[in-house]
């Protein structure tokens, strides 16, 4: 079942420091992606909006770290099947770039 609540778990990593935070949730299921209900998009959607709360969060509170976040998402192409897992690591003040090249 995909979260519906990535961007809210993205705020709380914003806030606290560490040298390495970590983002870990699921896509959509490829088999889902037909219903009429799921948007065959979510991924790329959600991507774009956690990556401009990064950027937004490095123009207000600019601070001098080596902080990387660490996106792992799972999904699974089909029903009972083991999650495939694709992996996005950003380094801090490297949002904007990253967010350019989804546009």
């Amino acid at each position: 079942m995909k979260t519906k609540n990535v961007g809210e778990e993205m705020l709380k990593l914003l806030i606290h420091s560490s040298p390495l935070k970590e983002l870990i949730f699921y896509d959509c299921p490829d088999y889902e992606k037909n219903d009429s209900e799921t948007d065959p998009a979510w991924l790329e959607d959600e991507l774009l909006q956690l990556f401009q709360m990064g950027a937004r969060n490095d123009e207000v509170y600019a601070r001098q770290d080596n902080t990387e976040y660490l996106f792992l998402i799972g999904n699974r192409f089909e029903e009972q099947c083991v999650p495939h897992w694709q992996a996005c690591i950003v380094k801090k003040d490297e949002f904007d770039s990253v967010i350019d090249s989804l546009q």
